[in-house]
């Protein structure tokens, strides 16, 4: 359906040696995979999207590297392997603040708190959370905004932190709203 054009786009450059441009339509393609529960096609994907990275001889300090680590983090974590996932995004977190990529570390750290929730540390995965909540912040994306205030409200309801967590329900929707998010 529509939903593998990001996929077949990818997959077109891979075809034609086009290693550097098949990286973002792959990284999309990916992200809907792993949203509509496709995971072993995800997986698959990665790997293909990692030899492209490969082939195309990119420096340690493209944001490319970055991105993939996250993706598997995100994999694994939905796989239910936590450890894995933990190992993938502590991986992506250090360059990504070493060489500015700015995205990669807010993703990072959302999953790194998403992943502390699932281990019962609330502590450790609010102030991951908060933290990468300052980033989005600092670059005025409200549409990746919406999305970690909604994951912030369901910690704080973990947390028993009831009108706390209505208000973050509500700079989400803002955010949503903001952003044009259909999701919202």
């Amino acid at each position: 359906g529509s939903d593998e054009v990001h996929e077949r786009v990818g997959r077109h450059y891979l075809a034609a040696g086009e290693w550097a441009r098949a990286l973002e339509p792959l990284c999309r393609g990916i992200e809907q995979r792993l949203e509509g529960g496709d995971l072993e096609v995800a997986a698959m994907l990665l790997m293909e999207r990692e030899r492209a990275i490969a082939r195309a001889s990119l420096p340690e300090s493209d944001p490319a590297w970055g991105e993939g680590w996250v993706l598997w983090a995100r994999l694994c974590r939905l796989r239910g392997q936590v450890m894995d996932a933990e190992l993938w995004a502590a991986k992506a977190q250090v360059p990504a603040r070493e060489h500015g990529w700015d995205t990669v570390a807010v993703d990072a750290l959302w999953e790194l708190g998403r992943l502390a929730r699932i281990r019962g540390h609330t502590t450790k995965a609010w102030k991951l959370l908060y933290e990468a909540e300052q980033l989005a912040m600092d670059r005025r994306d409200r549409s990746l905004l919406a999305g970690l205030r909604m994951d912030m409200a369901l910690l704080l309801l973990d947390r028993g932190s009831a009108a706390k967590a209505a208000d973050y329900l509500r700079f989400a929707r803002s955010d949503f709203e903001a952003a044009e998010d259909a999701m919202g």
